[in-house]
């Protein structure tokens, strides 16, 4: 007679292995829940301190004063010299207007709303220009005034101010007719010229960048010589000529 065979759930190993199973399952889902849970923690206090860091930046931008240019002069009179704007004159859009004297009046952004004109007083055979409207003076755009015409600037929108510059007295150094290096034969820097008698010429080998190049004297009346050109920059290297004319340098304090 055939033997019956017992069902498989009524053996003993059936059953070890299905406890094994459960057992397994659970455990392994318990676990799953906890790298669950700390994942979440973890997202959930980044999100916390990336939100506290952006509280913190949008606090400091409020708490940041916003500049007041209701206080910024609006009108400048000015004579030969290189202005900076941000620096010795606000940032803006301003008119020009000669005051006296002839000279040249250009920006280092004459092709895209600057100037660069024979400017001063009319004298009849109109070759100067006495006025100029509306002059963009971005932020480091340079003004150059040359020869002993005198400029009004009028400011008709400020955008910006300005830092300012203040000048060393104590510094000072005098020069008469002769060739110097900026570097070996007196501090470079940026410098006030100023004649201190006699009349000649003054010239620099960066005529165009920052320099001067000017009949320059003592003012006898007749207009011919500048006596006076603010904030050309002698940096090492840059070569100074002086003819006929004695001269004195005030350096900008650094």
């Amino acid at each position: 007679m055939e033997k019956v065979k017992k069902p498989i759930y009524k053996k003993w190993w059936f059953w070890v292995i299905i406890v094994v199973v459960v057992f397994a399952i659970a455990a392994g889902g318990g676990s799953s829940k906890k790298d669950s849970d700390k994942n979440s923690v973890t997202d959930t206090e980044q999100a916390e301190s990336g939100k506290s860091k952006d509280t913190d930046k949008d606090a400091g931008k409020e708490d940041a004063p916003e500049e007041d240019l209701s206080q910024i002069e609006t009108d400048y009179t000015l004579g030969a010299g290189h202005y900076t704007a941000g620096v010795d004159l606000p940032v803006g859009k301003c008119n020009l207007t000669a005051v006296s004297g002839n000279g040249n009046v250009s920006s280092s952004n004459m092709f895209n709303g600057g100037i660069n004109a024979m400017f001063g007083v009319d004298d009849g055979n109109g070759l100067y220009e006495s006025s100029f409207n509306g002059l963009k003076m971005k932020e480091n755009v340079e003004l150059k005034i040359s020869g002993d015409v005198v400029v009004q600037v009028s400011y008709t929108e400020v955008t910006g101010g300005m830092s300012g510059r203040e000048y060393d007295e104590s510094a000072a150094v005098e020069l008469g007719s002769g060739n110097y290096t900026a570097g070996t034969d007196f501090p470079a820097g940026t410098y006030t010229v100023t004649a201190v008698d006699g009349t000649g010429n003054v010239s620099t080998s960066n005529l165009y960048d920052g320099g001067m190049n000017e009949m320059f004297g003592v003012d006898d009346g007749n207009g011919l010589y500048t006596p006076e050109v603010k904030n050309v920059e002698l940096s090492d290297g840059v070569e100074l000529k002086v003819s006929g004319v004695n001269i004195r340098l005030v350096p900008v304090k650094e």
